[in-house]
């Protein structure tokens, strides 16, 4: 398939829940150039078919990040750099607290509880434990 009949990513939501948004773009971005073989192009053509696809607000974003200039056209730095940005380091204290006094509400089914505690405990690093833990 070409990438003429395959749509571009949708552009980087910089507004809401940036870490959500980002990890969503990542993996479109990743499915789009193992659909088109860009990822068997030259590095600096990956690079800027990344930057012309991102959407403006986040190109700005990634204008002001610092990157050394030498770096600033190589893929794997600036997914790096754009990574760190919209994912903040996580308090896995914290995190466990949220997951562990997530009470089911009233108006949530089971399966809804059990999918809400799912994305809650990504961020847990409960490793082999997240299924018992979910379950408990």
């Amino acid at each position: 398939m070409t990438s003429g009949k395959l749509p571009v990513p949708f552009p980087m939501e910089v507004k809401g829940n940036l870490s959500d948004n980002w990890t969503f773009f990542e993996s479109q971005w990743d499915n789009y150039e193992i659909a088109t073989g860009l990822d068997k192009k030259e590095d600096n053509i990956r690079a800027a078919t990344l930057l012309s696809v991102m959407g403006r607000e986040c190109y700005r974003i990634f204008q002001h990040l610092y990157i050394p200039d030498g770096d600033r056209k190589k893929l794997s730095t600036i997914l790096k750099a754009l990574k760190e940005h919209f994912i903040p380091k996580t308090n896995v204290i914290y995190e466990r607290y949220v997951f562990n006094t997530s009470d089911q509400l009233q108006s949530e089914g089971v399966d809804v509880y059990v999918t809400r505690l799912r994305g809650l405990s990504n961020s847990c690093e409960f490793g082999t434990l997240q299924r018992q833990m979910i379950r408990d």
